[in-house]
């Protein structure tokens, strides 16, 4: 790992939530000993926060101009109980056990410019606790701690966060929980004041298990939804925000669920012995688009939101799935490999008619239809590796959205069509992203070593 020199101790903070801590951005004692870089002129300020002080809110650093041709960009967010002499870190968890003094904040960085102003802020129990600023002298690109959050008397047990924001933007946030958790039990995670606005439910495995997360639009306030020892994923908001269709196996084979959108009111609507997946609301929230392959393949049915009036609308040798409802009810964008790959088509639901909308030897699928109706979001592997597209409701117009090799899937749009959010694996695992619906202003919204995926917005 790369490793460059990190500044000046920053404080002790007395708080009857912490006991003693010191965060600093420089070495402690028992860390590799640096030398501060001359062009470094850290401004240090230290902040006492009010138990009833939420955190900021924070957006995501604006996209690359002429003027800046890389955006900033940190990612592989780590913390680690230490650091060995090469800089490397060591005893990697997000649960550290009770009684740890020290907490280090590791990180890859791209597009980092020296000068650049910078801040560091550490919370716990979501609330910040400290706030350091300085002026970046770690060059573009490379990977090293960053941070450190310590005490002689050990950290007190609890949810600790820690972001990193340049020129008052959020580059990347983590938290970590200290204290024992038990296995299979849900992990607190930092919040802030209820949710105002819409939010983003999603899949994740950071319990051990497939279950359902929902949270904020700017990735705090995580709360799992759904506890049990089966699988449970697919989930889509209804268009107000207060139930959640999803698939689970709790019942020996998938079917599709309902609950709102607190995890209360678990509601089973398929009841046979085939699989039941990828459920879809319609824009007034009456009708639900699933797949199941009760008639012998996978094709798209319809069902009232209460689970009855199944009807088959799709019906071929071969598997549709990933529906996504037209705006005003009356079609329903699919992928199907009836032409010999994986391609997007529309059902009409009144004529019966199908038309295709992509044609290519590559991959097309996961469709989603934007709120005016006028945009669909799909994935491609026509460039090589999946990436998120956009093209208009005709199928003209194709345009790629992301640009990395990983693997980006799932794409959601928010319910005013401004955002995306999506599934990606840039680090080593999944992580939710959103971004604008140009593609520009890509944020990562959760941070965890287990996978994070299969987005969808709840509310307005």
């Amino acid at each position: 790992m790369r490793r460059n020199t990190l500044w000046a101790t920053l404080a002790i903070l007395t708080m009857a939530l912490l006991s003693c801590i010191t965060v600093e951005v420089f070495p402690g004692e028992g860390t590799p000993a640096q030398t501060a870089p001359a062009s470094l002129t850290p401004t240090w300020t230290i902040v006492w926060s009010d138990v009833s002080t939420a955190l900021p809110t924070h957006t995501a650093v604006p996209a690359a101009t002429s003027a800046s041709p890389m955006r900033p960009f940190l990612d592989q967010l780590l913390f680690a109980s230490g650091v060995s002499g090469g800089s490397q870190p060591l005893g990697v968890t997000t649960e550290f056990p009770e009684g740890t003094e020290r907490v280090y904040a590791f990180a890859t960085y791209t597009g980092m410019t020296d000068g650049l102003r910078c801040e560091a802020v550490w919370s716990a129990d979501g609330r910040e606790v400290a706030r350091t600023s300085f002026e970046w002298a770690l060059g573009p690109s490379g990977e090293t701690w960053l941070d450190v959050m310590e005490t002689d008397g050990g950290l007190a047990p609890g949810v600790y966060g820690w972001e990193l924001l340049a020129e008052g933007e959020l580059l990347i946030r983590g938290s970590f929980t200290v204290g024992a958790i038990a296995v299979g039990t849900p992990r607190p995670e930092p919040t802030r004041a209820p949710a105002q606005g819409p939010r983003i439910v999603f899949v994740s495995l950071r319990d051990r298990n497939n279950e359902i997360y929902i949270m904020n639009a700017d990735g705090m306030g995580v709360v799992r939804l759904t506890n049990n020892s089966d699988i449970d994923y697919d989930p889509s908001c209804s268009p107000d925000g207060k139930r959640i269709a999803f698939m689970s196996r709790r019942d020996g084979n998938n079917e599709i669920y309902v609950m709102n959108s607190d995890g209360t009111g678990v509601t089973r609507l398929t009841h046979n012995g085939a699989e039941d997946w990828d459920p879809a609301w319609s824009s007034d929230g009456s009708r639900i688009a699933f797949v199941s392959d009760r008639d012998g393949n996978a094709e798209i049915y319809i069902m009232d939101a209460d689970g009855s009036g199944v009807t088959r609308v799709t019906n071929n040798s071969f598997g549709d799935r990933w529906p996504s409802w037209s705006p005003d009810g009356s079609r329903i964008v699919l992928t199907s490999p009836r032409n010999g790959n994986d391609e997007l088509l529309i059902k009409n639901l009144a004529s019966g008619g199908m038309t295709r909308l992509t044609n290519n030897q590559a991959k097309d699928w996961d469709p989603a239809w934007s709120p005016d109706g006028t945009w669909i979001a799909f994935v491609s592997n026509r460039d090589g590796n999946e990436e998120i597209y956009v093209m208009n409701a005709a199928g003209g117009g194709v345009t790629r959205l992301t640009n990395n090799p990983a693997v980006d899937i799932s794409p959601a749009w928010s319910a005013d069509g401004r955002r995306l959010a999506f599934g990606s694996y840039i680090g080593s695992n999944g992580e939710i992203y959103v971004m604008n619906a140009d593609g520009s202003g890509v944020v990562r919204l959760t941070n965890d070593p287990a996978d994070d995926w299969d987005p969808s917005w709840c509310g307005q």
